[in-house]
């Protein structure tokens, strides 16, 4: 077997195949470039834009004006008050410099042994299926 004939390049046809990708990288890049530059516009244009923050100023004023009431009554019978969060705060912490102890619960008293032993203990739930 002979060895292939070697292959000789043609210097035209990789000049024009040379300039035809330069020129194709370069649209691209000029394509991606205009695209960026127009997103960059349209996000400017929406930062220039005042937002409507009328409803949120509303929202705030009228939270405000709900934690700055006077006190009311929630059930009066059942002697529940509403007041302003800052105002609850500082009763509690009144309270505990009064009393720490009342900051939390007493513990529940033990069952003495006689009521104990009085008292049977509760039936376990039942596994069995209901015939019904």
């Amino acid at each position: 077997m002979s060895a292939p004939a070697p292959r000789h390049s043609n210097p035209s046809a990789v000049a024009a195949l040379l300039a035809v990708g330069v020129l194709g990288l370069g649209a691209v890049v000029a394509t991606l470039t205009a695209l960026v530059r127009c997103e960059q516009a349209s996000n400017e244009v929406e930062k220039a834009t005042p937002a409507n923050t009328r409803a949120y100023q509303e929202l705030t004023a009228a939270q405000r004006a709900e934690l700055a009431e006077e006190p009311q009554w929630v059930d009066k019978p059942a002697g529940v008050l509403s007041i302003p969060i800052d105002r609850a705060m500082t009763l509690v912490v009144e309270d505990i410099r009064r009393d720490p102890a009342a900051a939390t619960r007493a513990a529940a008293p033990k069952p003495s042994a006689s009521a104990a032993s009085a008292t049977p203990p509760p039936a376990p739930p039942s596994s069995a299926p209901d015939a019904g």
